[in-house]
């Protein structure tokens, strides 16, 4: 083995019991990097231990890692699947396999094996074989321990070859003009390697990345046909800012049209109480933090604002400013349906690329759902905080496999062909607690915290409006921020009604919280979560259900029960909640969703005709 990863080596005298949530990596080589062990490596596992020399009782003793080749660990020759033994020791290969620990069922077996340098990455399946950092080859282990097979073609050749570029298409087929339509103009530059894929999906599961283009080593993967970002991606040459080179690439990619809505996203963006400052994006690692969906559009609408000019910011940032300010603005507003909104809140579950949002999976499981008699999805990105008190960045997600703006863009689209209402619900998880708890401590992480979240939830006005999202939900359970604090949440309303032309929302906690809101009079509807307890009854009659996964059922026909009578103001609800993927569900499933439930028959008799 050439390096897979230097392990130290240790020798377990006597292993004590461990946890279900601690692993043992096994590895033969004399030394270890510290980037072994760490939770970012093995996210699932509590603490992690490393090891050279075990016995089958260790192996037994709990959840375990094993690292190197067949030939170098022989515990990879006695436990790693055979069926897949052909590719262990290939050049270039690096396969993974997660299954039950032959020797104790109760815990788990991870096998990394193959010749191949490098760190190890992301497994996405139950196995997952790649060749030179793409994968080749995915298997989804079935309930019958066989598994599903999901192989990747990987062109070789180039199909078209320009001035500019080598076109790699990857399992599907496209003319030879689209991708001409990419090959620069002007001066020859080095020609690069394109690799073209037939979808976000296919792309983020070979590549590890879903963008719509990326560049990696030197060479372009794109998808066609998602957005004009391949385009524009393509186009970028030269030196500089990225702020002046994706501004002269937009020009170069972007069609009249395009660059005339990416002004009206510009002069919205300037309007705003707090708007960004065309010199500090200048600078490329604050260009790089602040939402696309800004440093798009000003990037573009700059360049466009400049033409010929030398584009000195600093100078000719005020009067651009002032000629957006001096815009018409476009009108364009969109909204719901009439009527009563039969809705599901349209889970990411599950949390990979292959069983998310943006997966084929997913576009299964939203077929399902308007069999049911649905009319109308929340979609729902996450951020996350790590204490409620510890103040942070919002961040938004960028790992593959994640609520990306990939992946929401992706689920809205494939929603909005369905004609579906989409609801866009943003939330911040907070591990060990929830959001209700979030508050500044002292007047100063206050500040930060409204400064943070208007930045945050501000980028997902913005895909609202660009995706023609008709609802947008502003916050969603922050009880410790909607009382008292009129002027901020009026500040904030007032910048997201510059961003956004649908209708707004804010989701309550039930109870204390949706009676003390601020500001209910700012927005268009009200929202509550709804999780009041149906029953303090140990023995509850039908009209007061208990919540248990054995009555959901009976509780769902209740609640439809109750609510037949009132829709003339209440106008919509989305029960909690659908996966994505229709394998989490049946009657073993002790979730909240109805998905192969009894309860889902209650859903379709309700929602297909008697609740309108």
């Amino acid at each position: 083995m050439r390096a897979l990863l230097a392990i130290l080596a240790l020798t377990l005298a006597q292993e004590p019991a461990r946890s279900r949530r601690d692993l043992l990596i096994v590895h033969p080589d004399d030394s270890a990097p510290a980037e072994l062990k760490t939770r970012r490596r093995w996210p699932r596992w509590n603490a992690t231990r490393i090891a050279s020399k075990v016995t089958r009782g260790d192996l037994a003793r709990g959840s375990v890692a094993l690292v190197g080749t067949s030939a170098s660990n022989r515990w990879i020759r006695e436990l790693a699947p055979n069926e897949f033994a052909e590719w262990y020791d290939r050049p270039g290969y690096l396969v993974q396999i997660s299954q039950r620990n032959p020797l104790n069922s109760t815990y788990r077996l991870t096998i990394v094996t193959g010749e191949t340098d490098g760190p190890i990455p992301r497994r996405r399946a139950d196995m997952h074989i790649r060749r030179d950092g793409y994968t080749t080859l995915l298997g989804f282990r079935r309930k019958d321990g066989s598994f599903e097979i999901r192989p990747f073609e990987r062109a070789t050749r180039p199909q078209l070859v320009t001035d500019s570029f080598r076109f790699f298409v990857h399992g599907f087929q496209v003319e030879d003009d689209t991708l001409r339509r990419f090959t620069r103009s002007g001066p020859r530059v080095p020609r690069k390697d394109v690799h073209v894929y037939p979808s976000l999906e296919e792309k983020g599961l070979v590549t590890d990345n879903t963008l719509s283009a990326h560049m990696d080593a030197g060479s372009y993967h794109i998808v066609l046909g998602v957005d004009e970002k391949p385009a524009r991606l393509l186009a970028e040459t030269g030196d500089g800012p990225l702020l002046l080179k994706r501004g002269r690439a937009a020009l170069f990619a972007y069609n009249p049209a395009e660059l005339d809505r990416l002004d009206e996203v510009a002069r919205r963006v300037m309007s705003v109480s707090t708007p960004p400052s065309l010199v500090g994006l200048l600078d490329d690692a604050r260009f790089d933090t602040t939402s696309p969906f800004i440093t798009e559009a000003v990037a573009a609408s700059f360049a466009r604002f400049v033409g010929d000019r030398e584009p000195d910011v600093e100078k000719l940032s005020g009067a651009w400013a002032q000629a957006l300010a001096e815009k018409k603005p476009r009108t364009h507003s969109f909204a719901p349906p009439p009527g009563f909104q039969h809705g599901f809140t349209y889970a990411h579950q599950g949390y990979q690329i292959h069983n998310g949002y943006l997966s084929e999976r997913s576009d299964a499981s939203l077929g399902q759902l308007q069999q049911l008699g649905i009319d109308a999805v929340a979609v729902v990105p996450y951020t996350f905080m790590s204490a409620p008190t510890e103040i942070v960045p919002l961040e938004v997600p960028r790992r593959a496999g994640s609520e990306t703006d990939e992946d929401i863009a992706y689920v809205i689209r494939r929603a909005s062909e369905r004609g579906l209402t989409v609801l866009l619900k943003s939330q911040i998880w907070v591990p060990q607690s929830w959001p209700g708890e979030i508050e500044g401590t002292t007047p100063a992480d206050e500040d930060r915290m409204f400064r943070e979240y208007g930045r945050w939830i501000r980028h997902y006005a913005l895909m609202a409006q660009e995706l023609e999202v008709p609802l947008f939900v502003i916050g969603t359970e922050l009880a410790k921020l909607t009382h008292g604090h009129r002027h901020r949440w009026q500040t904030l309303i007032g910048d997201i009604w510059r961003l956004y032309s649908g209708k707004l929302v804010y989701a309550a906690n039930w109870g204390k919280e949706v009676q003390q809101v601020d500001f209910w009079d700012l927005l268009d509807y009200i929202g509550v979560d709804f999780y009041y307890p149906l029953s303090a009854d140990q023995h509850p009659s039908d009209k007061e259900p208990e919540l248990s996964p054995e009555d959901q059922a009976r509780a769902y026909e209740v609640a439809f029960r109750c609510l037949a009578d009132e829709t003339e103001w209440i106008h919509g609800m989305y029960w909690w909640k659908w996966p994505t993927d229709l394998r989490r569900g049946g009657d073993r499933h002790r979730g909240f969703t109805p998905n192969g439930k009894a309860a889902e028959d209650v859903l379709r008799r309700w929602y297909g005709s008697r609740l309108q």
